[in-house]
């Protein structure tokens, strides 16, 4: 499980919004809250996404994201893509050490596109043991969905958004 507090999730639906129609991107800074745990129903594998959808034998870390850090988007056809541009991830990455805090996970918008993996996404997914966030600026309001996205499996991370679970 990822927490997210209102006011970071917001902070990300600002950045999605303020680049659209390009997609945008950044890391997700915080603590862990319970280390890696075993999988016990916590992921939901998603089936009609991917054909080789993959039974995980263990979930996401469960993490408390205390800070996000937008991070731009160098890809050549932004519209569709992100590459983030590796000098800012490098500065946030120390800024966060600094903190004392983890990488707990990506996020990256999808302007007119429902909040899962794109097929691209999966492909170039690196980072297993992180969560990835996925905004939906594809109708009025912002939407958005978890996944945790490992050797061209995914599964949905369950969130929980100011308190509550989504």
């Amino acid at each position: 499980m990822i927490h997210i507090p209102d006011t970071i999730l917001e902070e990300i639906f600002s950045h999605a919004r303020s680049e659209s129609p390009d997609e945008v991107c950044g890391w997700l800074a915080g603590s862990l809250r319970h280390g890696f745990a075993e999988r016990n129903g916590g992921g939901r594998g998603v089936e009609g996404l991917n054909p080789r959808v993959m039974r995980f034998e263990s979930q996401p870390r469960d993490s408390l994201v205390e800070k996000a850090y937008s991070i731009p988007n160098i890809a050549g056809e932004p519209k569709s893509r992100f590459v983030m541009e590796p000098e800012a991830q490098i500065s946030a990455m120390r800024k966060v050490r600094e903190l004392g805090l983890e990488l707990v996970g990506t996020y990256h918008s999808h302007p007119g596109s429902p909040a899962r993996p794109s097929e691209k996404d999966r492909e170039l997914a690196l980072y297993p043991d992180l969560a990835h966030l996925i905004v939906s600026l594809a109708e009025y309001r912002p939407s958005f969905r978890c996944w945790w996205i490992a050797e061209g499996g995914i599964v949905e991370v369950e969130v929980e958004r100011g308190g509550r679970l989504v």
